[in-house]
């Protein structure tokens, strides 16, 4: 039972014991007995810290109780300033979940794809000859002589000399044997498509040689060559039986476009080698495997048999590069010596078949991979992995075709793959923007009011707290991270918060907290405002990336974060009013008492008044006015009958409009006033009879309420302001025998 119903019923009793004596009394006139009584109902007497009644409002009014209050002690109350007491406030809390992933590029099926190039041939391709003249003895006198050879090549069907200035010079030695010496010698290589080629030697005196280069570019050479001699032999020599020009033609000095040969004269024992490209977003330092194999193929579109070994370069066994804290391929030289090499090095590939038939697709060799370390290089703009592929020749007594565009295809094909760490460096900027965020904006007050209070009720502080968790897994870590924040009202878009914070070293469970001033944005007092989190993972950045033990994907490294964001919007009770703001805080309804009313209600030449003595030691600088409905005006009470500019008519008005309209105007046209801060006030409001009849002859009643903000300049409500209100009803009336025994049943 309230305060005020005990006092009412002890006023009551002591009223009824009084009539029940008296009537034992004579009475000396024969009128009834009537008497005048004044009842005086103490309300408060109370100073009402004002923090602590908007708890008690927030937590008893439905709309509100997901508003959180913030507490006396709480030191974290105000994200701008840090003096005693704190500022009052109540905030709107949400959440919102954002994640974002680097990936980097799997190491599937990596190819390479080369042409065989120009062939070379082997010395058993190389001929000597000797062109004799077809005279011997003395030289009397000077004498012009031919002299020619055919060469066969039993192993050469055909063969094109590449074009290649490197490739196409065929070197040819002649020694002359002869006795005498030998001026203007022409040597011819006749049969050679599709022009003949021919060199001159000035003079060559017995036992003399010569060396000439024949340019071949383009030509063919099919089974046979021959080899034509015109020279001029000098007098005084002699030229011996079995004498002549001796001949040596180098054809493995060449190179050939395409060959049609016995395969013993191929002379390939070539190495090609290739960085794969990872990735060209990250320079990576190292990744481990946890397990897998690399699977090495080579599509050979050639039309001669090879034989293939690979080595991947820069793979080492992971706990040695623990052991030795090597974490960047520069850090290999610690693996000196050749037992280090023998021990740790696994780029070797000895696993497979190394034969790889022509014109066959095969896989030639298989790594495995698990619990090694691979250190890729930066080159040009991509994280490598280097191959070299060691190809060779070997005869089997077969015809070979051959061309220099003959193709080999060389692919990494992972096999269930597992990387389980990576680290590097970014070089790429990575940006990505959360979804948009719609926050409630928690102001206390009806939402109909913001026009009203647009550029009239100026708030001074409002907060946006931004609590940021970030996920990854563990031992994973990003050394560099940019959060921007962006609060914009979304009717209001010049209205704009627009911060950017920057994060070290995030890691598993690191929580990042930023607080941003969005007064500018929530004093246009939209419903909500938008929030929009844009991350930026800025180039330089170094990450490590722990990738699921389980994914065999073959991604060499996914960096995975998840940020969960905790948005608090406060709002603090720090304004400043510009000029006088209506706020309609609308209607509510109650039901009267009839027992606790009975006794007032029988009485005759009522009055009723309320009375008030405010000390406020608060920002809150009011009026405060009321309206009252009967049953019958109750739904026209509400706003969305009856107008805020209806009811400040109604309730400023001191001729009786409101009851005239059949409302009672209950505060009265000056409505009760409580003062500014650090002053006293003092209220009566009176009631007539007929607004007493009103409100006594209803068994529910509705009010709406309106409060008037006086101008003030800025002040902030804290835990310890309070408003100290004395108050009282004083309720008076005659009262008779009839009534007394009325309000007893």
């Amino acid at each position: 039972m309230t305060r005020k119903k005990i006092i009412l019923k002890k006023s009551i009793l002591l009223t009824t014991s009084l009539a029940l004596c008296i009537t034992f009394c004579s009475n000396p006139t024969k009128e009834t007995l009537k008497w005048r009584s004044n009842i005086e109902l103490p309300v408060t007497n109370t100073a009402f810290v004002i923090g602590q009644e908007f708890g008690n409002l927030f937590g008893a009014i439905d709309t509100l109780k997901d508003f959180a209050m913030l507490g006396t002690n709480d030191t974290t109350a105000d994200g701008f300033i840090s003096d005693s007491p704190h500022v009052v406030a109540f905030s709107k809390s949400n959440k919102d979940t954002f994640s974002f992933q680097q990936k980097e590029d799997s190491m599937g099926n990596k190819t390479f794809q080369v042409n065989l190039g120009p062939i070379p041939l082997s010395t058993e391709a190389d001929i000597d000859t000797i062109i004799k003249f077809n005279i011997t003895g003395n030289i009397a006198a000077d004498i012009r002589q031919n002299a020619a050879d055919t060469i066969g090549f039993p192993k050469i069907r055909q063969i094109v000399i590449d074009n290649d200035p490197a490739n196409c010079n065929l070197p040819v030695k002649i020694k002359n044997t002869t006795g005498t010496t030998l001026d203007s010698i022409l040597i011819t290589l006749a049969n050679v498509f599709p022009t003949a080629s021919s060199k001159l030697i000035t003079s060559l005196k017995p036992g003399d040689s010569a060396d000439l280069i024949f340019n071949l570019a383009g030509n063919t050479i099919d089974s046979s060559i021959q080899i034509r001699i015109a020279a001029l032999l000098k007098a005084g020599g002699t030229i011996a039986v079995g004498s002549g020009l001796e001949i040596s033609v180098s054809l493995s000095k060449i190179k050939a476009s395409s060959a049609i040969v016995m395969d013993s004269l191929l002379n390939i024992a070539d190495t090609f080698s290739n960085n794969y490209k990872i990735t060209d977003s990250i320079n990576i330092d190292y990744t481990d495997i946890n397990y897998g194999f690399f699977n090495y193929t080579c599509n050979n579109k050639s039309g001669i048999d090879l034989y293939i070994s690979a080595e991947h370069h820069d793979l080492w066994i992971t706990p040695a590069c623990v052991k030795k804290d090597v974490r960047l391929y520069t850090g290999i030289s610690v693996f000196a010596n050749a037992s280090d090499s023998f021990n740790y090095y696994s780029g070797n590939i000895l696993d497979g078949d190394r034969y790889v038939p022509a014109r066959q697709n095969k896989r030639f060799a298989r790594l495995n991979l698990s619990g090694n370390r691979m250190f890729p290089k930066w080159l040009d703009t991509n994280s490598v992995t280097r191959v070299d592929y060691f190809i060779s020749t070997e005869p089997h007594g077969n015809w070979d075709t051959v061309n220099s565009t003959d193709s080999l295809i060389f692919t990494i094909q992972p096999s269930a793959v597992n990387y389980s760490e990576m680290a590097g460096v970014l070089m790429k900027t990575y940006e990505k923007t959360s979804d948009t965020q719609n926050v409630e904006i928690p102001f206390p007050f009806p939402t109909s009011d913001k026009d009203s209070l647009r550029k009239s009720f100026i708030l001074e502080r409002v907060s946006a707290k931004m609590d940021m968790t970030m996920n990854l897994a563990d031992s994973a870590f990003i050394d560099s991270l940019l959060v921007n924040y962006k609060v914009v009202s979304p009717l209001y878009p010049d209205a704009i918060t627009d911060t950017t914070q920057t994060f070290g070293r995030i890691k598993n469970d690191t929580v990042f907290k930023r607080v941003l001033n969005i007064t500018n944005v929530v004093n246009n007092f939209p419903d909500s405002v938008k929030i929009l989190t844009h991350i930026t993972v800025p180039q330089g950045t170094r990450i490590r990336a722990i990738n699921d033990k389980n994914s065999v994907n073959n991604d060499v490294g996914t960096m995975t974060v998840k940020s969960f964001i905790n948005y608090d919007l406060t709002a603090y009770f720090d304004w400043n009013i510009a000029k006088l703001t209506t706020m309609d805080l609308g209607a509510d309804t109650f039901t009267l008492d009839e027992k606790e009313m009975r006794t007032f209600r029988i009485m005759t030449d009522k009055s009723f008044s309320f009375h008030l003595s405010v000390a406020n030691h608060s920002n809150i600088y009011i009026r405060l006015f009321a309206l009252f409905a009967p049953d019958s005006l109750q739904t026209s009470l509400y706003t969305d009958s009856m107008g805020t500019n209806i009811v400040n008519d109604y309730v400023l008005d001191s001729t009786g409009k409101a009851e005239a309209a059949g409302y009672v105007n209950l505060l009265g046209s000056h409505g009760v006033y409580i003062p500014p801060r650090d002053s006293v006030a003092d209220d009566s409001v009176f009631l007539d009879n007929l607004q007493m009849s009103r409100i006594l002859g209803a068994n529910r009643g509705s009010m709406r309420w309106m409060l008037k903000f006086m101008p003030t300049g800025r002040d902030s409500l804290t835990n310890v302001d309070n408003i100290n209100i004395k108050s009282w009803i004083h309720l008076e009336g005659v009262n008779n025998m009839d009534s007394v025994i009325t309000a007893v049943k």
